[in-house]
């Protein structure tokens, strides 16, 4: 048998799923309109090792201006959205009028759901374009 004597091992792994400044905002914020639905993703940074690791998202939707169509958020304030669960990174939204473009808002946050003003709370990002637009499906001939 041979001896062998290792005196350091350096191992580096480098994740390049995302942004590196753990930011807590999400990212990559997609819109896909349906019939009658918008199906919305997205992708936050991961913080591992961190006290704050767990991120949870918060999402709102109107189709009128000033109202928010979206259920209560947990302490019932109709503007703080519903709450989405840390690891689920998408949500589909029903039950829109087709053809009526859609305000979707969504922020993150970690911890108990804090105000957009709470450091523990990213800003509101609001998703602009055509896809916000629930489309009826086309029948094909």
């Amino acid at each position: 048998y041979n001896n062998i004597t290792i005196n350091s091992i350096t191992i580096t792994v480098t994740d390049t799923s995302g942004p590196t400044d753990h930011r807590l905002e999400p990212f990559k914020v997609r819109v896909i309109p349906g019939d009658g639905s918008l199906t919305v993703t997205w992708i936050v940074s991961p913080r591992v090792n961190s006290p704050d690791a767990v991120i949870k998202h918060a999402l709102r939707w109107s189709q009128v201006a000033g109202v928010w169509a979206n259920p209560n958020g947990p302490r019932g304030h109709r503007n703080d959205g519903i709450i989405i669960k840390e690891d689920i990174t998408s949500y589909t939204i029903t039950g829109l009028t087709n053809g009526i473009p859609t305000g979707v808002f969504i922020r993150s946050f970690t911890g108990r759901q804090t105000g957009e003003d709470n450091p523990h709370s990213s800003k509101w990002i609001r998703i602009k374009g055509p896809t916000t637009t629930p489309q009826a499906t086309q029948a094909s001939n």
